[in-house]
């Protein structure tokens, strides 16, 4: 054989795998990612409200920003729902708010206050806050804090 292999009998020259061992490794693979899913999908639960409630309190100060008068923002701990309002109480609709003004937090997540601290996030018209805020997000044994710093206006959310 010119440019080729000989091979001894009994011995085997592999090229790679087979299609049953591809099969075998996609059926694992599979298994593995069905039940890590759903662990991952409720663990992140709270991580996806506190990013609403975040979106919505930044829009709230960049109203308060560019509309040169001070804005709230309320969440109401019992309820489970929040809202953005003008200095007046004046509701302002955002993205999938009832009637009212209000959104609500998906079933098993709930605000909780944090000892010391109010829960309604006022943003004076320079952006900043007239006191610190921190309400907490709970889901399970997940939980976050959203807090708002008095002096920049800045909000930071965090996992406890």
């Amino acid at each position: 054989m010119a440019g080729g292999r000989a091979l001894s009998p009994g011995r085997r020259l592999d090229r790679g795998l087979s299609l049953a061992e591809l099969l075998v490794v996609a059926a694992i693979f599979l298994i593995m990612a069905a039940i890590a899913v759903p662990a991952l999908q409720s663990a992140d639960d709270a991580g996806g409200e506190v990013r609403r409630i975040f979106a919505d309190a930044v829009r709230t100060r960049s109203l308060a920003r560019t509309s040169w008068e001070a804005t709230v923002f309320r969440m109401d701990i019992v309820t489970g729902r929040w809202r953005s309002e003008r200095a007046d109480g004046t509701p302002i609709p955002g993205p999938e708010s009832d009637a009212s003004g209000w959104r609500s937090l998906k079933v098993g997540v709930r605000f909780e206050a944090v000892l010391g601290t109010p829960w309604i996030f006022t943003f004076l018209p320079n952006g900043r806050g007239n006191e610190r805020a921190a309400v907490r997000v709970v889901e399970g044994n997940s939980a976050w804090i959203l807090e708002l710093d008095p002096m920049s206006g800045a909000l930071r959310a965090e996992e406890q």
